[in-house]
């Protein structure tokens, strides 16, 4: 993963003052509903423009990896599953934290997506129900395996989005930190 790259605002001070996380968990989205997740395999998208990706190893991990924290034990956990670790790491876990910062001031909602390849974006032609997988590895081929179940899923994601952007409600239970 040479050349990693940071997914996120640049703090500037002027229009981005501090870290998104700061600013939720100071209230500065207050009553502002948050819709917010990840994708099963999201790393494994990256495999396409560095291969290398997939043979990653514990080792090599661990430059990525809190040194506060024992990545032994976490690894003994994930079963030593080192892309599933960093697609916690890098897109789960964030969004998680996202989630619990702005549910003290609104109602959050957290979803993982498992369709398919499930990699980083896969979740976007069926919540805009274009069906396109371009860039996409694997989508093309999980699609045509059931293309009428595709299809199904893509319309409750639609109208689960949809229901959110006029109502601020999914349609499942919102996620609940410490409440």
């Amino acid at each position: 993963l040479a050349g990693a790259v940071y997914f996120g605002p640049y703090v500037d001070g002027e229009l981005v003052r501090q870290p998104v996380i700061d600013a939720l968990r100071s209230g500065n989205a207050r009553g502002i509903d948050l819709l917010v997740g990840s994708n099963r395999d999201e790393v494994r998208y990256f495999a396409q423009f560095d291969p290398g990706i997939l043979q990653m190893t514990l080792d090599q991990y661990r430059a990525f990896f809190p040194p506060r924290l024992n990545l032994d034990d976490v690894a003994r956990v994930y079963r030593n599953d080192v892309l599933a670790m960093l697609t916690d790491q890098t897109m789960r876990v964030p969004a998680i934290r996202m989630a619990e910062a702005q549910s003290r001031w609104a109602r959050s909602y957290v979803y993982q997506f498992d369709w398919g390849p499930a990699v980083h974006t896969a979740e976007l032609p069926f919540v805009f129900g274009t069906m396109s997988f371009t860039g996409i590895p694997g989508g093309a081929e999980a699609f045509d395996a059931n293309p009428r179940a595709a299809e199904a899923l893509s319309g409750q994601m639609r109208r689960a989005w949809t229901f959110f952007a006029r109502t601020g409600n999914p349609g499942w239970p919102d996620y609940r930190c410490g409440r």
